[in-house]
């Protein structure tokens, strides 16, 4: 079974304080938790870049659990944390799917998610569970033509491509598939999009140093801007928000002090701390220096969701995906999730780093007034970047920046 992700983000827009229906509150709560565990995880899996999808990677969990009964079920609820009545959770879930894109305002960012199920027409899925697959995720049901996997991979990524603008070629392969026709296969993509609300002007990126977790520099294009931001800090952090075009979006990154701090930070995070930092966030004067970077993230999250109790999904002698299918037993043998990030200029996925005095900018105009007093925010070190949906405080994209870009 596979799963992708896929996103290419700029950044732009204020964050809009709203009333958020419960449904969606628990939900975001809910898929934070899950992705502050992932984070933890991966955090400790590499000391270089990495970025995923929680939103997504919850997504389908919480389709699993819903094709699962018994002890895996059970199991996927507490990988989730969702509620135990279906009705309770399956609530959460198509409210807040509803919910998000209602804050995209238009052609200020393109935001997609779409959810899939692939299967040969000798093993359909069960037709309650399409019914509930369609209803609370949105998700379209499609008859693979062909037993030959090679073709059958073909399709899927068709659909694949088109669901993401072209911006990803290829996530399934033949191996997703068996010969008996009998291979079911669940996508989840989502595709993201904007601007800054205030861009990067070209001419200020200019070449410095960037510290490499071991202690090396690499020449590094770093953009630059001043402005108002929201901001908090510590003793050991800092933290800023670059808000999107499209209200209730924005780029939220933190930024160690010092890299010997950054262990603890990236450990210390939790979805409790999340809201509190979030409510911490007030207007300041802000010199921003964010890397130009892009960078591509794959990952097998199967050994992380058995690490978080999630072992019978992956069992072919334990698994009971009885509501999947009736016709044959199943089990998941994978979880594969890609996500692509690209910061420009113009649009952004971006954290920073610690905080140097900053470089002035050539071409600023002299001012008799007194200049106001700017807080510096130099991300010249690896630093934790998150994309968030600021009234449920819900993160769409997480990750860590540490130097390495494809640009």
């Amino acid at each position: 079974m596979k799963w992708s992700c896929w996103a290419w983000i700029g950044i732009t827009g204020l964050a809009i304080a709203q009333d958020l229906p419960p449904p969606a509150a628990n939900y975001a709560e809910a898929c934070n938790r899950h992705a502050f565990a992932t984070l933890f995880g991966l955090t400790r899996m590499t000391e270089g870049n990495v970025g995923f999808s929680p939103y997504n990677a919850h997504q389908m969990a919480a389709m699993l659990t819903e094709a699962a009964q018994g002890t895996t079920q059970r199991e996927l609820l507490t990988l989730t944390q969702l509620p135990i009545q279906s009705s309770e959770r399956l609530k959460w879930i198509s409210e807040t799917r509803k919910f998000i894109p209602d804050h995209a305002t238009e052609k200020s960012l393109d935001i997609e998610t779409a959810n899939s199920l692939w299967a040969a027409p000798s093993h359909p899925f069960a037709p309650e569970f399409i019914r509930l697959v369609q209803n609370s995720f949105f998700a379209q049901s499609f008859t693979l033509t062909s037993a030959d996997p090679v073709q059958s991979a073909a399709q899927v990524n068709r659909w694949i491509r088109k669901r993401t603008n072209e911006r990803i070629s290829s996530v399934v392969g033949p191996e997703s598939f068996d010969d008996s026709g009998a291979g079911l296969v669940l996508v989840n993509t989502i595709y993201l999009r904007s601007h800054w609300a205030s861009k990067f002007e070209p001419g200020k990126t200019k070449t410095r140093h960037f510290q490499l977790p071991k202690g090396h520099q690499i020449p590094y294009p770093m953009m630059h801007q001043s402005g108002d931001f929201g901001y908090a800090e510590e003793a050991d952090w800092q933290c800023l928000d670059l808000p999107l075009a499209a209200l209730g979006f924005s780029v939220r990154i933190l930024l160690p002090r010092r890299e010997d701090l950054r262990s603890d930070i990236e450990s210390g995070l939790t979805a409790t701390v999340w809201t509190e930092l979030a409510a911490r966030m007030n207007p300041e004067s802000v010199h921003v220096s964010l890397p130009r970077f892009a960078f591509t993230t794959e990952l097998n999250l199967r050994s992380l969701w058995t690490a978080f109790g999630a072992k019978r999904l992956f069992s072919p002698d334990n698994a009971d995906l009885g509501n999947l299918c009736t016709t044959w037993p199943y089990y998941v043998h994978s979880v594969l999730h890609k996500t692509t990030i690209e910061v420009t200029e113009t649009g952004a996925t971006a954290s920073a780093v610690t905080a140097v005095p900053a470089e002035p900018f050539a071409d600023a105009t002299p001012s008799p007034q007194p200049l106001p007093k700017y807080r510096v925010f130099n991300a010249d070190h690896p630093f934790l970047w998150f994309i968030v949906h600021q009234p449920s405080h819900l993160i769409l994209f997480a990750g860590r920046f540490a130097g390495e870009s494809d640009d």
